[in-house]
């Protein structure tokens, strides 16, 4: 039997009862023998999308095919499916239907998702690492009592795994092609270019993955190139907030992901001594953290993407600003919400999701986006702050304009944090309407 938590993912029935399924479970170690290099390292999707837990891959998939080219459908379809032969437990099993479990890795973690259930859990990589190696082993085991000589190969393959991680780190963990990195590196040694002696990780691979679907060959040497130029920097001051940050998220890990950021946010501000009706500046916090920041000029093809953060064994932390004049960046307050942005990775993913480095506007975890974009919001203009001011203004959009201009945000950030305020009930239904009219317009003008 299978379970996810509490709840029985794999299993036959006896009189309504939950049993052992029996079957011949060799299918299964075939599978962790093959796809134990991707199950280990690999760490982003195939193609553009970005779905908030795995078990979510090939729904959104779907609904980007609906979209495109026919041609393109067909080879997007050929990647989702080898995506899913490599991550889905359930595609291991050979005549045997079971619900799909499908495993894929953040960074320290591994997301664990159930789409039947609708349930995702996070586990930590070094626990589910450990559970699969003992289901390997004990398969092995099995095996080798019964003297199955046709399944020697499989076996070797197990055995020989760590092996098989160390000949294709570069090539999983950068997420690209051949070709690709053979651009890239320039004919230069590979294991040297992407700094990856020793380790199966670099910063370096991690920016490239993240950018291998949405951008250029060149705008990836030249983030690559950024982020090599960078010295690793002692944070002790940062370090000592996130291990109390760490510690106020153990409390409540069952929280939606905005709502994460929301109380780490105000958190922050409160450890930091800030008061409610006062702005702050991201930016200064950072240099006072000894968080390095870079800033560069991408092309426009490049327009949608923000930044650049990279920590690790060799550089960082750094923030590497897309300072085009079309980016949200080139904007005092765009600069603002995407350093407050990359304050939460800093303070609450170097030890989690994301190790090693972060892009915003490329394939980061959409978890972990979703709560640095609710953290940089609530840290920037809290949302009590914002309705306070509205309850003493004279209009909704007035009210707008003094909250953008007093906290240095956006006045779409400032109308999303009325709308997203538990208090927006407190407010006349007239103005509650009003608000949701400006947000909606808001949304109207960014997909045209």
């Amino acid at each position: 039997m299978l379970f996810l938590g509490d709840e029985v993912v794999w299993a036959d029935e006896d009189n309504g009862e939950d049993v052992p399924f029996a079957w011949s479970w060799f299918d299964l170690l075939e599978f962790l023998a093959e796809s134990w290099p991707w199950l280990v390292l690999e760490q982003r999707y195939p193609i553009p999308v970005n779905p908030l837990y795995p078990g979510m891959f090939v729904q959104e998939a779907e609904r980007r095919w609906q979209d495109l080219p026919e041609t393109l459908v067909d080879d997007e379809q050929i990647k989702v499916y080898s995506f899913s032969l490599r991550h889905d437990l359930a595609m291991g099993i050979k005549g045997a239907f079971f619900p799909s479990v499908v495993i894929m890795r953040s960074g320290r973690d591994y997301f664990v998702s159930v789409p039947l259930l609708k349930r995702t859990i996070l586990l930590p990589a070094v626990e589910l690492l450990d559970t699969l190696t003992k289901v390997g082993d004990l398969l092995v085991g099995i095996v080798d009592e019964g003297g199955a000589g046709q399944c020697e190969p499989i076996v070797r393959k197990w055995r020989e795994r760590e092996l098989v991680l160390e000949e294709k780190k570069i090539a999983i963990n950068s997420g690209l092609d051949v070709e690709a990195r053979a651009e890239l590196e320039g004919g230069q040694d590979p294991v040297a270019y992407w700094e990856a002696k020793d380790r199966y990780d670099s910063e370096l691979l991690a920016v490239a993955r993240m950018t291998s679907v949405v951008y250029s060959s060149a705008v990836q040497a030249t983030l690559i190139q950024t982020v090599r130029n960078a010295s690793v920097h002692d944070t002790a001051v940062l370090d000592a907030l996130s291990m109390k940050v760490k510690e106020a998220l153990v409390a409540e890990p069952d929280l939606p992901p905005y709502e994460q950021g929301y109380r780490l946010a105000t958190w922050l501000r409160e450890a930091l001594g800030i008061v409610r009706h006062a702005p702050v500046d991201p930016e200064t916090f950072l240099h006072g953290w000894n968080v390095e920041i870079r800033e560069i000029e991408l092309p426009t093809e490049a327009d949608t993407l923000d930044a650049v953060a990279a920590w690790g064994e060799m550089h960082g932390p750094v923030v590497v600003l897309n300072t085009s004049t079309t980016c949200r960046n080139a904007h005092g307050f765009g600069r603002r919400a995407t350093l407050a942005h990359e304050i939460c990775h800093l303070l609450v993913d170097r030890e989690g999701g994301l190790p090693m480095a972060e892009v915003l506007g490329g394939m980061t975890p959409s978890i972990l986006e979703k709560r640095a974009r609710a953290f940089a919001a609530e840290f920037l203009l809290p949302q009590a702050a914002a309705i306070e001011v509205l309850k003493t203004g004279s209009s909704v959009r007035e009210t707008i304009g003094v909250v953008s201009d007093r906290f240095r945000v956006s006045r779409e950030v400032a109308a999303w944090q009325i709308q997203n305020s538990p208090d927006l009930l407190s407010i006349p239904k007239s103005d509650q309407d009003e608000i949701a009219r400006i947000v909606h317009d808001f949304g109207i003008r960014k997909e045209s």
